[in-house]
């Protein structure tokens, strides 16, 4: 083969997230289920296998390095839904787009697009109050909570709205695959 098993699971996982990893211990097609454990493996507190444990600290700067990425894209994407910036919008969004409006209505990228492009979704203010992050080694999902100021089809709107966006890695960068957004009272 070449190759040990430790450096295949490294490999394997380059940049996983801790939650992702708590899930795929013991899943048999878990790459990490490759690393030759000696004895019997134990959990430890938190849920993870010992025979893995050790791997953590060596993929906390890299799990820092990809959500500082995803961050990054959210904070362009924000900017570009308050500037109605089609251009930037068009570069962050990947082409087979699926977003779920707060209405529940499927929207394509062109259709996403064309709200900004002809003035009918503007957006004055989208205030940021929590994210969560959820990521793997080519996608990622998040979800934000903002409180939200705009018009949609000349009906001015204001109100919290949970977004839930899924991210790929491309050769270019993190690109939106899809999303959805809802009204949350509060």
């Amino acid at each position: 083969m070449g190759r040990n098993a430790g450096q295949l699971a490294l490999d394997t996982i380059a940049r996983p997230c801790r939650a992702l990893l708590q899930g795929c211990i013991d899943a048999p097609a878990c790459p990490l289920a490759l690393w030759p454990s000696s004895g019997t493996s134990t959990k430890t507190r938190d849920g993870l296998s010992t025979s893995v444990h050790w791997l953590l600290p060596a993929l906390e700067p890299a799990m820092n390095d990809v959500q500082s990425e995803l961050e990054h894209a959210e904070e362009m994407l924000r900017a570009a839904m308050l500037a109605a910036d089609v251009e930037k919008l068009d570069a962050l969004i990947e082409e087979d787009l699926l977003f779920v409006g707060p209405t529940g209505s499927l929207l394509s990228k062109e259709a996403d697009l064309g709200l900004y492009r002809s003035g009918e979704q503007r957006m004055s203010a989208i205030d940021l109050q929590e994210r969560h992050f959820r990521i793997g080694t080519q996608a990622a999902a998040v979800s934000s909570l903002a409180f939200v100021v705009g018009s949609f089809k000349g009906q001015g709107f204001q109100g919290h709205f949970r977004y839930l966006r899924f991210w790929h890695r491309s050769t270019t960068g993190w690109k939106l695959v899809a999303g959805s957004v809802s009204q949350v009272d509060r």
